[in-house]
């Protein structure tokens, strides 16, 4: 039968719960059996599935419409089309008011190959479908928006750092989500023209990595010209505006919420890194840390392209400024600074424009 209420209960022994309601005809086959199966289907089986839904064991054998195979147990029929099975050993069952609850403790998964991705199954392969309630409507998964455990690292270092050297206060997390609320100044409904110069020179090389992305305007530049990008952000607000700046595009870039300072999880590595406005924000204690992460990411001869405000900006008003001389002591070891010059940042104030420091620092080949 289809089932729409299915979830993980336990950890270990992994366990899953199927609720059915009492008038199905499934309930009595997993009492009677002690097993049941889970079998998650992909969209290409969405109208067979839906139809399962609407016709009873009662009185339609709906084991005729798959191709059918048995695992350890021998009493849980499987679906062969499905991506992904589960069998389960019945453990409890829980009587509600008009539902039975069957806690299944999953004794075996199957898998193919082509469904997975480093020996474990891949959401996007499988493609699977949810179930929404109570408009009773099939949605497909969307696009990856962060990891879990690990999105909420910098909303949480953001919160508690703060010191009296001119690093951000405590807060500056919040700050930042506040500003998002709005439109931040730096958000300029186009891309930086230091970036769209640094692409037009050839110095942008994919696959590239936008650390600090904000809202997506110049990694959505870069997928437009055919570049292959990958754009974070440490406030979900602003990844959610670049999505859906990025809905309907026919090039556009991948966008998730991440840490900088822990890039080496990413898994991937980069030709460029650009950095439009992020090291400017970093208290001196996290440099160090945050130039280590970016190791982890770029191939050996990548380049980490960074702008930031210069000690030259009057006023204290935005970001701290930082000096070459800054710049250089960051980067003394295993890089090479190939230039830092000056450099003006956009903003959507009219015609202000902001100093700063365009540099192009190299990691030396290994």
């Amino acid at each position: 039968m289809t089932v729409g209420w299915v979830s993980r209960v336990n950890f270990q022994p992994p366990m899953i719960a199927v609720c059915i309601n009492r008038s199905h005809f499934t309930p009595k086959g997993i009492q009677e059996n002690g097993s049941f199966s889970i079998n998650i289907p992909n969209r290409s089986m969405l109208e067979v599935t839906d139809y399962c839904g609407l016709k009873s064991g009662k009185t339609t054998d709906k084991s005729k419409l798959f191709e059918l195979f048995r695992g350890q147990l021998h009493t849980a029929p499987m679906i062969a089309e499905c991506p992904l099975n589960m069998e389960c050993k019945l453990v409890q069952t829980v009587e509600l008011p008009s539902n039975y609850l069957f806690i299944g403790e999953i004794v075996a998964a199957y898998c193919e190959e082509r469904f997975m991705t480093d020996g474990q199954p891949d959401i996007k392969k499988i493609n699977p479908f949810v179930l929404s309630m109570p408009d009773n409507s099939y949605w497909s998964v969307g696009e990856l928006v962060g990891k879990a455990w690990q999105a909420g690292k910098q909303f949480q270092k953001a919160e508690e750092q703060g010191s009296a050297d001119g690093s951000p206060p405590k807060g500056a997390g919040r700050g930042f989500r506040e500003m998002y609320e709005r439109k931040p100044p730096w958000d300029i409904d186009g891309p930086q023209s230091e970036i769209v110069r640094l692409a037009e020179q050839g110095e942008i090389k994919p696959p590239v990595l936008d650390v600090g992305c904000g809202t997506g305007e110049n990694a959505l530049y870069l997928a437009g010209i055919g570049l292959e990008v990958l754009g974070i952000d440490f406030i979900p607000a602003a990844i959610e505006k670049a999505l859906s700046k990025a809905k309907g595009r026919s090039s556009a870039p991948a966008f998730l919420v991440w840490d900088a300072l822990n890039l080496q999880n990413l898994g991937k590595k980069f030709n460029t890194v650009i950095d439009s406005g992020f090291f400017h924000a970093l208290p001196d204690e996290k440099r160090p840390v945050f130039v280590k992460s970016l190791a982890a990411v770029l191939n050996p001869g990548g380049t980490y392209l960074m702008m930031c405000f210069s000690e030259h900006q009057p006023g204290s008003w935005g970001p701290r400024r930082v000096t070459q001389a800054e710049i250089r002591k960051c980067f003394s070891r295993g890089w090479q600074v190939n230039y830092i010059r000056e450099a003006k940042f956009d903003t959507n104030r009219g015609p202000l424009k902001c100093n700063a420091w365009l540099c192009s620092i190299t990691m030396a080949a290994q």
